[in-house]
């Protein structure tokens, strides 16, 4: 019997797509997020969104959740110092700010995470010295927005 080549059994269901670049696994975030914040997890999510080949759209998702979570560790901070619950309590505030933007953004991205795998893609190691750099930088800069907010609204 004469095979068809058209049929669609012989069409690879996972197709080359536009070369994408090397993102970051999602699994390799949590660092950034937890030790520096949303604000440090944000330059690496949106590389790893942008190289995953997201729309603009999921891009910008993923901009305003590590940012609307710098907004919510912001009222956090205020609610439990107003509460005098304790000195960490900003601190818990970003961790917690940071792991909860993680879980979203990479929520966000495991299809477009899967499809790379799929596709043999490679991904890019997030460097200890990068991901230092980020969490003593941008949680400096954090740091100062929460100080700022703290000082206006306690």
């Amino acid at each position: 019997m004469p095979v068809d080549d058209r049929d669609d059994l012989f069409t690879p269901s996972v197709r080359t797509g536009p070369a994408a670049g090397e993102p970051y696994h999602g699994s390799s975030l949590i660092y950034p997020a937890f030790f520096g914040g949303p604000l440090a997890l944000l330059p690496f999510a949106r590389r790893s969104a942008e190289q995953l080949n997201l729309p603009d759209q999921d891009v910008l998702r993923v901009t305003l959740v590590c940012l609307g979570s710098l907004l919510a560790v912001a009222v956090a901070a205020v609610v439990l110092v107003r509460n005098g619950l304790s000195e960490r309590a900003p601190r818990l505030a970003v961790q917690a700010g940071g792991l909860l933007a993680y879980a979203v953004v990479t929520r966000m991205m495991r299809g477009a995470q899967r499809r790379h795998e799929l596709r043999q893609g490679a991904f890019a190691k997030l460097s200890f010295w990068v991901g230092l750099a980020a969490c003593i930088g941008l949680g400096i800069a954090q740091a100062l927005v929460l100080a700022l907010v703290l000082a206006v609204f306690t």
